[in-house]
């Protein structure tokens, strides 16, 4: 494996230091992007998902750790992979995201739905239960763990019960969030969130600009880091609630269980009071490590802040282009940048305009890395989206 050439001492410190001691955000994304009926949907999901991830670290001053796994890398491999070689700390946030095909067997008393990944119903026996993932994430050091599916969860005879032992358009204004009402929920709140699309036996819409459980959800967080709603877990997913039950026509109603304490934990009065099922057995089994011999994203998120961060001498910023162009990316890179709606692209440049252009601009305070592509070790293309001051 070839190794990657690195920036010159003085210059890496100045851009490693800034999250050095940060506190993280570890983000899982996992979603069917290549499923022929549901795939695009899955998309905008997962480019929503990664944006709003960026907007929440940026906003309670942590360091966001994405992994992301679409398409064929959707697999239940990877999941274990993932989560078994995860590394946290007792003051680390855990946000797993799920985009998908989902299902529920007959007569199995889980509240929660299997996640199908990439597999066909051929292929059921490396379908994952999603109270699976949780109870394995609940071995890993976090001040917070959040489980979210957006997928079916309707009950089907041939679907068997599984246990462990099978497993806006344009830039976004910075002003327009308080920082301190994501500090509120992922920062002074403590506890686990699980929730699901749909509850059992109930299928989960969709349309062009996502899943509806994952859209009323973005937007509702927006109301509430906008002041416009109650800052709290309880009032929140009451609202997304009552929202993806209007979208749907009432044919689909999230279930959701809130474990929480803190200022942000709010009343239990709007949470499911549903009894849950006893906890499965966990049997925790090696799992071949998935190595990414490609740049990665927290380390690329790091190069572009610092090119942006006014505090660094403009003539350093604009020399370290050059050699952050030949370490990481290909001669016919690209770079598009998309609004705030995830769709929209405001500009496509090649990476060394782009790069120059964030750093002569002066006003961009976050660049949220939304997708990036390799070709060999590497990166041909990436999707940002720009917050400006």
């Amino acid at each position: 494996m070839k190794a990657f050439r690195f920036l010159s001492c003085a210059i890496l410190f100045s851009l490693m230091t800034i999250n050095a001691s940060a506190q993280k955000i570890h983000a899982i994304v996992f979603c069917n992007t290549t499923d022929p009926n549901i795939g695009s949907t899955c998309k905008v999901d997962h480019d929503q998902f990664t944006k709003t991830i960026g907007d929440i670290a940026f906003n309670i001053d942590y360091e966001a750790i994405l992994t992301s796994r679409i398409g064929e890398e959707c697999t239940k491999e990877n999941l274990m992979s993932v989560i078994q070689n995860l590394n946290t700390t007792d003051k680390d946030i855990i946000f797993f995201y799920y985009s998908g095909h989902g299902a529920h067997a007959e007569g199995d008393n889980d509240y929660y739905p299997q996640m199908c990944l990439k597999y066909p119903a051929s292929q059921q026996d490396k379908w994952v239960p999603s109270r699976i993932v949780n109870e394995l994430l609940s071995n890993k050091p976090a001040s917070m763990r959040i489980v979210m599916t957006d997928c079916c969860n309707n009950i089907a005879s041939w679907v068997t019960p599984k246990t462990v032992s099978v497993l806006s358009k344009g830039m976004s204004k910075a002003n327009e969030v308080d920082p301190e009402l994501f500090k509120k929920l992922f920062v002074q709140t403590k506890g686990n969130i699980m929730v699901t699309s749909s509850k059992k036996g109930q299928t989960s819409g969709c349309n062009s600009d996502g899943g509806f459980f994952s859209i009323i959800f973005w937007e509702e967080l927006s109301e509430v880091v906008n002041g416009k709603k109650a800052a709290d877990w309880h009032s929140l997913m009451a609202s997304v609630k009552k929202g993806t039950l209007e979208i749907s026509g009432n044919k689909q109603e999230p279930y959701y269980n809130l474990n929480l304490s803190g200022s942000g934990a709010g009343s239990a009065a709007s949470a499911t009071t549903t009894p849950q099922p006893a906890s499965t057995q966990v049997i925790n089994h090696p799992q071949p490590a998935f190595v990414n011999p490609f740049a990665s994203q927290s380390t690329l998120t790091d190069m572009l802040s610092s090119l942006i961060n006014t505090n660094i001498d403009l003539n350093t910023r604009v020399l370290s282009i050059k050699n952050i162009v030949a370490t990481y990316f290909s001669q016919d890179a690209k770079v598009a940048v998309v609004g705030r709606d995830m769709k929209t692209i405001v500009d496509y440049v090649p990476v060394a305009d782009f790069l120059r252009n964030i750093t002569m601009a002066g006003n961009i305070q976050l660049v949220n890395i939304i997708e990036q592509t390799t070709n060999g070790y590497k990166i041909n293309y990436l999707k940002v989206h720009e917050v400006i001051k």
